[in-house]
């Protein structure tokens, strides 16, 4: 039962639960040896204490172990959210890589309107797995590295529709795979 109250083992935690478990047995023994000469009154009161005591123990416990469960389910849903994030951050790069590939070999402007509207929602994807990933040093630090790759590459697309613009029509110099036969 003293185990229950510790969920985390280490050394330091073991002598407490010992001592805690000879208590209790000496408890128990001393309360054993007042009942045989106690009067029946406190016999009937302690036949009711002893149960109720250890209901509210049983009950403290369950709490317990509720409280650890609905928490473990909270960062479960956060895992969840901070993944969906990070495919809709995947997804938002390819459809802007697209949208530059389209513009680069067809040179119609509605790719233009396309592009902006991915580099918006990948901005957008951007500050939301930012603020998801807040509370975690680590995670912060990953998903700083991944926005500093999203603005290189994003700086490299805004490249690639400056040169066009400019004149400079041939696709298979900004590094599209099977952009150079078309």
């Amino acid at each position: 039962g003293a185990s229950a109250l510790f969920p985390q083992q280490s050394w330091r935690v073991v002598p407490l639960e010992a001592l805690l478990s000879i208590a209790g047995v000496a408890l128990i023994t001393y309360a054993v040896l007042q009942l045989t000469t106690a009067k029946i009154a406190y016999k009937g009161m302690l036949m009711i204490a002893i149960p109720l005591i250890l209901l509210l123990t049983f009950v403290g416990l369950i709490v317990r172990v509720r409280q650890q469960s609905e928490t473990a389910r909270a960062w479960t849903l956060h895992s969840t959210e901070v993944l969906s994030v990070s495919q809709s951050l995947l997804l938002q790069i390819a459809e802007t890589e697209d949208a530059v590939r389209g513009f680069a070999l067809t040179y119609d402007e509605s790719f233009v309107d396309s592009y902006r509207e991915s580099m918006g929602l990948l901005t957008l994807a951007s500050i939301r797995l930012r603020g998801l990933v807040a509370d975690s040093p680590g995670q912060e630090t990953r998903a700083a590295s991944i926005e500093q790759l999203i603005v290189a590459r994003t700086r490299r697309f805004d490249e690639v529709f400056r040169l066009i613009r400019a004149g400079h029509p041939r696709p298979e110099q900004y590094g599209f795979a099977g952009a150079g036969g078309a």
